[in-house]
């Protein structure tokens, strides 16, 4: 990155735009290394909408857009969430490219992964993604998952055959 893209980061990190969000680091049952820089997302992505004169007309037809502003807005109340009940998120990335978008890990040593699919088409791949995360984690040095979870923009909040939760957004509550 040049040095005016750095500052730039900084100080949109300053001003409570941009939040960065640690790696998780667990115990693991692979040699698989796992990356551990923090990834960057919007505080806020109403200022990101506003920037791009997009209305929600626009984002529905720029579902990917979109769904990177859904996730943002996603992670954001997941910190939340995870404060509330003296936690803390963060994001988990392998060198293999197996990823959760978010780790929350409560203090008590119980952890849960959400992975945040707006639309219906991606839950399979993602629960795929989560049941691999669990087979990886040590569970002899670490507590088994508390919870798998598709964060989701649909409506109903069900749970899959496989065990994985699919919440939509409004349901969080600190």
């Amino acid at each position: 990155m040049s040095d005016p893209t750095i500052r730039s980061i900084k100080a949109l990190t300053n001003i409570f735009v941009l939040e960065e969000l640690p790696a998780w680091n667990p115990q693991f049952r692979s040699s698989i290394p796992i990356r551990s820089s923090p990834v960057r997302n919007m505080v806020d992505p109403s200022p990101a909408m506003a920037a791009l004169r997009a209305g929600p007309g626009d984002l529905l037809k720029d579902m990917k857009t979109f769904s990177f502003l859904f996730e943002s807005l996603a992670i954001r109340d997941l910190r939340v969430c995870a404060q509330g009940l003296e936690g803390d998120a963060c994001h988990y990335r392998d060198a293999n490219g197996l990823e959760a978008d978010a780790v929350v890990y409560l203090h008590d040593g119980r952890w849960g992964a959400p992975e945040v699919k707006m639309e219906a088409a991606f839950h399979d791949q993602a629960a795929e993604n989560l049941l691999k995360l669990s087979e990886r984690i040590d569970q002899s040095s670490m507590n088994p998952p508390f919870f798998f979870m598709i964060l989701t923009a649909d409506a109903i909040a069900y749970r899959r055959e496989d065990g994985v939760l699919v919440v939509p957004l409004g349901c969080l509550v600190p």
